[in-house]
C-alpha cells in the first residue's frame, strides 16, 4: 500500500505543471519565487524511486522485492543576475 502511495505522489511531482502560468508545483509562493527566479535564484525538490525484484527465486523467497527511495532539496544560483 506505501508503494501506491508512493508512484502516486511520484506522477503528480511529474505532472505538477498545469499551465504556463503555474509553472511551480508548489505555487508562486504569492508571487515571491517568480521575483526570487528573476534575480537569479531557483529552487528544486527531487524525488527518485526505485524498485527491484528476483523473480526467478533466491535465497530468501518471502522478501524478494525491494524499494528504494531518495529525495534530494536544492537551489540553482544564478551568479551572473547575482553579482551583476
Amino acid at each position: 500500500m506505501k508503494f501506491i502511495a508512493i508512484a502516486l505522489l511520484s506522477l503528480l511531482l511529474i505532472n505538477g505543471r498545469t499551465s504556463a502560468a503555474d509553472q511551480w508545483l508548489l505555487g508562486d509562493w504569492g508571487g515571491k519565487r517568480t521575483q526570487l527566479f528573476e534575480e537569479g535564484y531557483n529552487f528544486n525538490f527531487t524525488y527518485n524511486g526505485q524498485i527491484a525484484t528476483n523473480l526467478d527465486g533466491g535465497y530468501n523467497q518471502d522478501r524478494t522485492l525491494r524499494y528504494a527511495d531518495s529525495y534530494s532539496l536544492g537551489a540553482t544560483l544564478d551568479l551572473e543576475r547575482l553579482l551583476g
